[in-house]
């Protein structure tokens, strides 16, 4: 494969990329300043028993959780998917592949959960599913970042001559890393945490 097609392939999951986390970020304002701001604050707290009030969410938070999950899986989905098609092992790729795969589908599983368990005591039956979710996706993403910048590291060493690309390369590594490595230190965080 060309340097040039692999290039292309990393500026188009880039670009990809930049327009679902653009999304994303549109969609957390928008809910958190207009929908649910008055619905939490006032309205929420009307003809609703004090106990209800403070143990139990609403479905509109839940429900915000499908389109995060979905944006999610597209951008990791389109990683993995690139990691197949540039790399010349394709066991990293399906050992990237499986845990990509069965963390959304307990994804899935949680988000039916959260709309089944409203309130606080039944709703930790949730938090183990949530763990095996996240700790999969906290894999899938450690071997996403890992291979990303190996095989960038690779094609570094075969274009010694033109600094241009050798600049483009080692930034693509940095960025690489860093956005791994945020991820992946935020997901440990939040799988203390819970």
């Amino acid at each position: 494969m060309s340097t040039h097609a692999s290039f292309g392939a990393m500026l188009d999951g880039a670009a990809m990329s930049y327009v679902l986390y653009g999304i994303i970020c549109c969609q957390v304002v928008w809910y958190y300043e207009f929908a649910s701001l008055w619905y939490y604050l006032l309205g929420r707290g009307l003809d609703v028993e004090p106990l209800r009030f403070t143990l139990c969410t609403h479905w509109s938070l839940q429900a915000h959780s499908i389109p995060a999950e979905f944006s999610s899986f597209l951008v990791e989905g389109y990683l993995v998917l690139r990691m197949w098609k540039l790399s010349t092992r394709k066991r990293t790729a399906i050992l990237a592949f499986a845990p990509f795969l069965v963390g959304y589908s307990f994804s899935a599983v949680y988000i039916i959960g959260l709309f089944k368990h409203q309130c606080y005591p039944e709703s930790l039956a949730n938090n183990s599913i949530m763990v095996v979710s996240f700790s999969l996706r906290l894999f899938t993403d450690i071997l996403v970042t890992v291979t990303m910048c190996k095989m960038l590291y690779r094609r570094k060493s075969g274009i010694q001559s033109h600094m241009a690309s050798l600049r483009v390369i080692r930034s693509l590594i940095m960025w690489s890393l860093t956005t791994g490595l945020l991820i992946c230190i935020s997901s440990t965080i939040f799988l203390t945490t819970v």
